[in-house]
Formats: structure tokens, C-alpha cells, sequence
């Protein structure tokens, strides 16, 4: 397409979970660097610090200073299940 942006460098996933709106406060899960395109599933098991009211899954590059576009299509989530067990 003559419209491609060119978002398709790879990156990691992380996902926070914060008792505030748009607050970063405790991340439950960051994923190994994603340079792929098919579909893949990925299960993750946390244990919250408090109870947590808000959720934020950000397309993540580096902690260094460098900057491309990059994006995640997420699909077919599952509810969050209690486990007493923890």
C-alpha cells in the first residue's frame, strides 16, 4: 500500500496493573523481543502487590533511548481468575 506506515520493527509487550487510571505501578508481565507476524499464544500467571483496578498493555521498544514504529494486535483475552491457591 501506498499508505503503509511501517510499523513492523520488533518489541516487547509488558502489561501493568495499577490501582490508579493511567498509572504504571506494578508490571506483571513483559514478553521476549516479539519479531514475528503470525499469531501466538501467550499465558501469564501474577500475583498483584494490591488490589488493582486498572489494566495497561503497552507495545514496548527499550529502555534506551532510541525511538520506530512498532505496534501489538492482541486478540481472544481471557478473564482474569482468582486463585485462592496463591
Amino acid at each position: 500500500s501506498d499508505n503503509y506506515a511501517g510499523y513492523n520493527q520488533p518489541l516487547h509487550v509488558r502489561i501493568w496493573i495499577s490501582q490508579e487510571k493511567s498509572k504504571r505501578q506494578q508490571l506483571i508481565f513483559k514478553s521476549d523481543l516479539i519479531n514475528h507476524s503470525e499469531w501466538k499464544r501467550y499465558a501469564l500467571t501474577f500475583k498483584p502487590e494490591a488490589d488493582n483496578y486498572y489494566i495497561i498493555i503497552e507495545a514496548f521498544i527499550s529502555e534506551k533511548p532510541i525511538s520506530y514504529d512498532g505496534n501489538v494486535l492482541l486478540d481472544n483475552l481471557s478473564v482474569i481468575h482468582l486463585c485462592n491457591r496463591a
